[in-house]
């Protein structure tokens, strides 16, 4: 049995997935999850009744998801800045793209087009909103990976 190459040309490098390398980059899954939560808002504010909730829950599971495909690469340590920083261009993002929809009149409040003025005031709730949720996720996050660590643990130990 050989466990070693003859040539060094055997070996082969673990390349990661294309979702891998964009999951490790925070700018890009903050600027993707920014966009298209915001896309999703835009297309809930068409709809009526339950399917607003309903839309509402898909974009807080999407946000949840982008934010554990990214923190999932990294030790827990690094979550106490990354949460932060994801949450903070998420919003950026978000409010950008909705920057660019009140500039082509598609930004909507309830059932109005969205103003310079409305969206200047949008900022702040954006940014608070977006970083409670993800800071909370990653919280919670975190506290459930340390408690399936300790199980794992206390499993080899016993």
């Amino acid at each position: 049995m050989r466990f070693f190459p003859m040539e060094t040309l055997e070996w082969r490098a673990l390349e990661p997935t294309a979702l891998r390398r964009l999951s490790i980059s925070l700018v890009a899954m903050a600027l993707i999850a920014g966009v298209v939560l915001r896309l999703v808002r835009l297309a809930s504010l068409h709809a009526t009744g339950l399917t607003v909730l309903l839309a509402w829950i898909v974009g807080l599971a999407m946000l949840a998801t982008f934010v554990t495909l990214h923190l999932g690469n990294f030790p827990l340590r690094q979550w106490v800045w990354r949460a932060p920083a994801f949450a903070l261009i998420q919003s950026v993002a978000s409010l950008t793209t909705s920057a660019v929809f009140v500039a082509i009149g598609m930004e909507r409040i309830g059932s109005a087009s969205m103003g310079w003025a409305q969206w200047r005031m949008d900022i702040l709730p954006t940014l608070v909103r977006n970083s409670v949720a993800v800071c909370a996720y990653a919280l919670m996050l975190a506290a459930g990976v340390q408690m399936v660590r300790r199980m794992l643990t206390a499993r080899r130990a016993g």
